[in-house]
């Protein structure tokens, strides 16, 4: 499976790269007998490639740590009593950050159409030191701009930042279209 990472491109008005969900609907059987989940990166760059959690509000005593030396994400059970349903739920939290140091126009093409390829994975160890399978997802970064026109909000890609698009002054309908997907090759 493929996990997309959006980069923010840098233009006026533009925001930072922001953590990103890496896992949905994963869940784990027998998960009260675990203890750790490793979220891992390969290759890893030190710095550039950052895990967190989607929150940090759990109901028991789940603790997660990035080490930034080896880009692993631990998630460990410290203790407390955890139900099933608090592994499930930590489970689909882990996620994603391109740091890019030096942000200028256009550095987001730096990392896209595979020129940064990256391995992330996730893998279980119980009470026992028993692993679990090694769920994998293949990072794939694009970049995407967000426009603005007469209240009518325009997704453009990377691939047709070139089009130029009209619209009828005051006019919205919200249930046709709220989003325009753009597609195409610049003219």
């Amino acid at each position: 499976m493929n996990f997309t990472y959006h980069c923010h491109p840098v233009h006026i008005h533009s925001t930072p790269n922001r953590f990103e969900r890496i896992f949905y609907g994963v869940s784990l059987h027998t998960a009260v007998y675990a203890s750790k989940i490793e979220v891992r990166i390969t290759p890893f760059q030190k710095g550039q490639d950052q895990f967190s959690m989607l929150r940090n509000n759990y109901n028991r005593n789940l603790v997660a740590t990035f080490n930034n030396e080896t880009g692993v994400l631990e998630i460990v059970h410290n203790g407390a009593p955890v139900t099933e349903e608090d592994w499930q739920t930590v489970l689909n939290y882990p996620t994603y950050l391109l740091y890019i140091r030096r942000r200028l126009p256009r550095s987001c093409y730096l990392f896209t159409d595979g020129k940064y390829e990256r391995t992330i994975t996730m893998q279980v160890t119980d009470r026992y030191g028993r692993k679990s399978n090694v769920m994998t997802r293949n990072l794939f970064v694009k970049t995407c701009l967000v426009m603005f026109s007469s209240d009518k909000p325009v997704k453009v890609t990377n691939d047709a930042a070139w089009f130029q698009y009209e619209f009828t002054e005051d006019y919205f309908d919200p249930v046709d279209n709220q989003y325009l997907d753009i597609t195409g090759t610049p003219d």
